[in-house]
């Protein structure tokens, strides 16, 4: 008789409606509670801009050769091509990590007389990053990106 009040219909279809309120109230605390980083919190204005990152990509490409990027010990060192080097240059490095926001870092450029930058990787976290380096001398734009693996 136990049995028969148990496996009665109408309690297995409350036991089923509430079994699926309680999924959807969990689902929905979850995903209320999810944190959602945008690339930018200018994103449209930074897309109506691109047309400008496109032609420093394409000045960066009609250079003898692109920034020489290389990491020893816990250093990153820039070099910039030789036709940049006796010019004033200005511009940053951005350390861009997708699936963390607070890991970005944007770094002024200091290049020597030489052209070489040195920069101290010990203030990135461990992982991966897109580095965009934008440069400019002489009223002319340069951009490269490289990924870059932090251990």
């Amino acid at each position: 008789r136990l049995i028969n009040i148990i496996m009665n219909w109408k309690y297995g279809i409350i036991l089923t409606f509430v079994a699926f309120a309680s999924l959807m109230g969990t689902l929905a605390y979850k995903s209320i509670n999810t944190k959602i980083e945008m690339v930018s919190e200018e994103y449209y204005k930074d897309e109506i801009k691109y047309q400008n990152v496109i032609d420093a990509s394409h000045n960066s490409g009609a250079l003898s050769s692109l920034v020489q990027i290389s990491q020893q010990n816990r250093d990153i060192n820039f070099v910039l091509p030789s036709e940049l080097v006796p010019n004033a240059i200005s511009g940053d490095v951005q350390f861009y990590c997708a699936y963390d926001q607070t890991r970005d870092l944007t770094v002024p450029l200091k290049i020597d007389s030489n052209g070489h930058l040195q920069y101290d990787q010990s203030k990135l976290k461990n992982g991966t990053y897109q580095m965009k380096i934008n440069l400019v001398t002489d009223n002319k734009t340069y951009y490269l990106e490289k990924d870059l693996t932090i251990n």
